[in-house]
């Protein structure tokens, strides 16, 4: 197999596994790609309806109004994807979609949000899988730690799997949601207070790392720290944890970066994610023309996703140069023992888990095959950096 702390830290907590994670177009990949450079054409999305459904005039388009709920805050990258999305609705129907984001779970708070879409608190908004490990098992995959994937090939995986494989399919709709959009999530990295150039040097540290990874992390040695997302800045400050993982740009959001001197990236692997999602019933309920308008939006969110993580990515980047900041990179060899020391241990939780759920072993294994394969063909697609690499270049 081969986020002072913002609303943003609230999804760090969870999309790092989330540490969490505050952040699209061409490929949602409705058929296999063939080749790399046939992606693009080959992965377009089917249409939501009707493909001769006129969706010109919209005189008659019955109005509706989306309540949608967010636990990260506005300046997010992940917020700023939903936002575009939103917009586009609104003006490509001429008004008659419209919506409210609410942020930092000031409508639904993270573990509610299923429930709460359900019962009609709100129309959808900002999915956490990770807060619903037992509805959304094979989904939460996106936790799982995984070397050599790009965290911009990720989302269009996940989004190839929606859309093609029965089993996810299944789960999402018995979840009763509709998936928008997989939201963006930048390199995982951790901050720690003390030189980390091997993994012998995470030997005795301990750490903010959640979930499956740090599953991983306490096989090296470190002892993982439950810590909620408002209380990370000041106990790294305070010699509490000596240090924390989270998207880049989490940590740039969370002001991690100005109490731990080093930017660790160690090769345990990306992992993270979320989904925009609106209601099932909201979705089947939206006339067929506001549906295939959906439709065409969705056709640009990847690229629109891989657009705003770099942007934001290289804010980050020149508040770290700022501040002075060391970013460190493991050599293959060092990153192919955090490999060995910790893949397989947290695959196996993965696996556990989704089987717990009643699922059979056969089908947890082969949705990871197909979403590891489509990952693979992915990386030649995205237009996403590895936020550090590009970095130590701006660096020089």
């Amino acid at each position: 197999m081969k986020a002072p702390v913002t609303l943003l830290s609230v999804l760090a907590l969870v999309l790092m596994a989330c540490g969490g994670e505050d952040e699209a177009p061409s490929e949602p990949a409705a058929t296999e790609p063939a080749e790399a450079e046939d992606v693009d054409d080959a992965d377009e999305p089917a249409p939501a309806e009707d493909e001769d459904v006129a969706a010109d005039d919209l005189s008659d388009l019955e109005p509706v109004h989306l309540r949608l709920s967010s636990i990260v805050g506005p300046t997010s990258s992940i917020s700023v994807v939903m936002e575009w999305f939103n917009d586009e609705l609104e003006a490509r129907t001429d008004g008659k979609v419209t919506s409210d984001l609410a942020f930092g779970g000031s409508l639904l708070p993270g573990p509610d949000f299923l429930s709460g879409v359900v019962e009609g608190r709100a129309e959808g908004g900002l999915l956490v899988p990770a807060y619903h490990p037992t509805e959304l098992p094979l989904t939460n995959l996106i936790m799982l730690p995984a070397q050599g994937h790009n965290q911009g090939a990720r989302p269009r995986a996940m989004q190839y799997m929606l859309d093609n494989n029965e089993a996810l399919q299944d789960e999402i709709e018995e979840a009763g949601v509709y998936v928008i959009g997989m939201t963006p999530n930048s390199t995982q990295v951790s901050v720690v207070t003390e030189r980390v150039e091997t993994v012998e040097d995470y030997d005795g540290l301990r750490m903010r790392v959640p979930g499956i990874p740090g599953i991983g992390f306490e096989a090296i040695g470190v002892e993982p720290a439950f810590i909620s997302a408002e209380e990370v800045y000041e106990s790294l400050q305070r010699g509490i944890v000596d240090g924390v993982t989270f998207p880049w740009e989490v940590h740039w959001a969370a002001g991690t970066y100005e109490v731990g001197d080093f930017i660790v990236q160690d090769g345990i692997g990306e992992s993270g994610m979320a989904m925009h999602a609106i209601s099932l019933e909201v979705w089947e309920s939206l006339d067929p023309r506001g549906q295939q308008i959906v439709g065409e939006i969705q056709e640009e969110w990847y690229d629109k996703l891989d657009e705003f993580l770099l942007e934001v990515d290289q804010e980050a980047c020149d508040d770290f140069i700022a501040n002075g900041n060391e970013i460190i990179i493991f050599s293959e060899e060092e990153q192919q023992k955090m490999f060995d020391a910790t893949n397989e241990l947290m695959f196996n939780a993965w696996r556990d888990d989704a089987v717990a759920t009643g699922l059979d072993e056969d089908v947890v294994l082969s949705v990871w095959d197909e979403y590891e394969a489509k990952v693979l063909e992915f990386n030649e697609v995205t237009e996403y950096v590895d936020a550090t690499v590009a970095c130590l270049e701006r660096m020089g």
